[in-house]
């Protein structure tokens, strides 16, 4: 957070500019938040996936923002990472980890519709190298499955058969390309406008 702080402040070139980074859960906020504060940009930066999105995007919307504000909404697609979370039974929205559980960018979309926002939808895809997940002895490999997995030392703590499955999957769902496996990564940013 201490890092994220201090690039937003040096990122900002308006000496008029306030920040309220806010490093506690939704709920928590909402206990502790001044009605009168009104903000003009709400990030959720892969947060959606662990709060109740209608309730918590409408209320940002309706309450939080001031006139002409803007929430922005970074997620994961239906991608390699999205495969790999889902198959670990996390539980999201107080449910395991089912398709209706993973809200995507489209799954938001389909609220800013329905509730009559506007909003802007980018995508960016691109290739991450995932062959060192596949060896075992690999730091960076195991690292990377534990971002694959949201699962911290994943390797030393699943047991042998989700291991298996988890690095099939992977397998699967990645190329081989120059004597690597490359797998497929999708990250969507969602603005939605006042």
């Amino acid at each position: 957070m201490s890092l994220y702080k201090e690039a937003v402040i040096q990122s900002s070139s308006h000496g008029d500019t306030e920040f309220d980074l806010c490093e506690m859960t939704f709920e928590r906020y909402k206990e502790t938040k001044s009605d009168e504060i009104k903000f003009d940009v709400i990030h959720f930066i892969h947060s959606t996936s662990y709060v109740d999105v209608k309730k918590t995007l409408g209320l940002c919307f309706e309450e939080e923002l001031k006139p002409n504000g803007i929430i922005t909404c970074f997620v994961v697609g239906k991608d390699l990472l999205y495969d790999c979370c889902k198959m670990q039974g996390h539980v999201w929205h107080g449910g395991h980890s089912t398709n209706e559980c993973w809200l995507t960018a489209d799954d938001i979309v389909a609220i800013a519709d329905k509730c009559g926002w506007k909003y802007e939808l980018f995508n960016q895809e691109y290739n991450v190298d995932v062959t060192d997940v596949f060896d075992e002895n690999s730091i960076e490999g195991n690292l990377l499955l534990d971002f694959l997995t949201y699962v911290q030392e994943f390797r030393k703590t699943a047991d042998k058969k989700k291991t298996k499955e988890t690095l099939e999957l992977i397998r699967e769902s990645s190329m081989v390309k120059d004597g690597k496996r490359f797998g497929t990564r999708k990250d969507q940013l969602l603005f939605l406008y006042k």
